[in-house]
């Protein structure tokens, strides 16, 4: 099960997670949101703008990845569709390599959002990139409160409590987008090598 189906239009919203809907083009519009996991990346150099201090306030060199999904939750579901419809949809549209069948496959393309010539790895990245670009500010403002409250030794020792705590701050907020953390890869964790 890599994507759900939202059907809109003449009578109530359906969500369905496992099987396919009838859908009359007339009077529906069908939005696709991916539940596959995708990664976003944050690698940052505690050089310039970027300000990861640990306790003792020294700079921080912090890699970690950000493995997000949508939950086949009908809630969930709901959420990520009517927060971030287009972005969900041409994800979930790419990362399949299928469009929905319609006589006219242009005007579904046209109707999902998307360039009828596009890659769908093309796709995929963009949709993954405009995810990013909501979420990243987000996850560096967790990662930076909680690596201010430990020590250089503390972020060393234990990257499993760094990951809970930053899921912690993160939950509500990605709930409201229909999102939940999958799970947080800590790469790296290093002081920036003070100048002389």
């Amino acid at each position: 099960m890599s994507e759900a189906l939202i059907r809109t239009g003449f009578g109530d919203p359906k969500v369905i997670i496992s099987g396919g809907i009838f859908v009359f083009w007339l009077f529906h519009r069908v939005q696709r949101v991916s539940l596959r996991t995708m990664k976003i990346n944050l690698w940052r150099q505690a050089r310039g703008d970027v300000n990861f201090r640990s306790k003792e306030m020294l700079p921080i060199n912090l890699n970690a990845e950000f493995f997000l999904r949508v939950p086949p939750k009908t809630d969930f579901i709901m959420a990520a569709a009517r927060t971030l419809g287009p972005i969900m949809d041409s994800i979930a549209m790419s990362l399949d390599g299928r469009g929905l069948s319609r006589p006219n496959k242009g005007a579904s393309n046209r109707l999902l959002g998307h360039a009828s010539g596009s890659s769908t790895e093309e796709s995929a990245r963009v949709g993954i990139d405009a995810l990013a670009d909501l979420t990243r500010e987000r996850f560096q403002r967790a990662m930076r409160e909680v690596v201010a409250q430990l020590t250089v030794e503390e972020l060393h020792r234990d990257h499993d409590v760094i990951a809970d705590k930053v899921e912690y701050i993160l939950e509500a907020d990605l709930r409201k987008n229909g999102l939940e953390l999958a799970r947080i890869a800590i790469e790296l964790i290093d002081p920036e090598p003070l100048n002389n």
